[in-house]
């Protein structure tokens, strides 16, 4: 303050000397000024005590930007809240494939099978209700996990429930469809849950909150991105953190 003090004295000198300066200017001069130069200025000297010490400090008041804003702010998202696309996507790839592959298998080796075959309903409206029926499994356990989830997350769940589960569908429809593709490929159910499991293993291996797909080579990374599991999951984490509504193009339903 001391320092300052001592500068603020120096320039209230400088300008003394140029009010006496300007004193001696003509006064012809100044008629020709269309606006006439004045100065009103306080004495700095003035501001200061002889320690040194402002006599009128300002008053500076402080406020935390948390305690401001907290209303407005959404809170910090939690390591659940990245989890939980992934989480979604988990679940799916693996209950809906292992179910329909066991449920197709078992089906298979029942003795109504063959009544079923020998009669005259068509195999196509026999999938479509294996699949249905499935489907309709897999969707109301999404719906239970949803809901749990929503006790654990930061971000309001039951407001994007019907997003979440719009979003689920195609993913649900694709696997129970890929499980079921492979309880008719395989004669035992051995057999066809291995298969089962480690096609599913590959699919979450390379869902991106496992292998990011920026970390990977650029052919395997472009490779790996047309997969529908990293679509749907990037599409479900889109919505959940980010409240976007993203669209299915073309792009999206040629890797289906």
């Amino acid at each position: 303050i001391q320092s300052v003090r001592s500068d603020l004295i120096l320039i209230e000198d400088e300008i003394d000397s140029v009010l006496i300066e300007w004193d001696r200017i003509n006064q012809e001069d100044l008629k020709q000024l269309v606006n006439p130069v004045t100065f009103n200025y306080q004495q700095i000297s003035a501001l200061f005590s002889p320690d040194g010490l402002l006599l009128q400090p300002e008053k500076v008041s402080f406020q935390d930007f948390n305690e401001k804003f907290s209303k407005e702010v959404s809170p910090s998202l939690s390591f659940f809240d990245y989890f939980f696309s992934s989480l979604i996507m988990f679940f799916i790839i693996f209950a809906s494939m292992l179910l329909s592959t066991v449920a197709t298998v078992r089906e298979r080796a029942s003795n109504s099978y063959v009544r079923i075959v020998s009669s005259k309903r068509r195999g196509f409206s026999f999938i479509l209700g294996d699949f249905v029926s499935l489907a309709l499994i897999i969707f109301i356990q999404v719906l239970a996990i949803s809901i749990i989830s929503g006790f654990f997350v930061s971000f309001q769940v039951y407001d994007l429930l019907f997003s979440i589960l719009l979003y689920s569908f195609p993913a649900i429809c694709l696997f129970v469809l890929l499980g079921i593709a492979i309880g008719y490929i395989f004669g035992s159910q051995e057999s066809a849950v291995i298969a089962t499991i480690s096609l599913s293993l590959i699919f979450i291996i390379f869902m991106p909150f496992i292998t990011p797909v920026e970390a990977m080579p650029p052919i395997i990374s472009t490779l790996v991105s047309l997969a529908p599991s990293v679509i749907l999951e990037s599409k479900i984490r889109l919505l959940t953190l980010f409240r976007i509504y993203p669209d299915f193009n073309l792009f999206d339903m040629f890797s289906f």
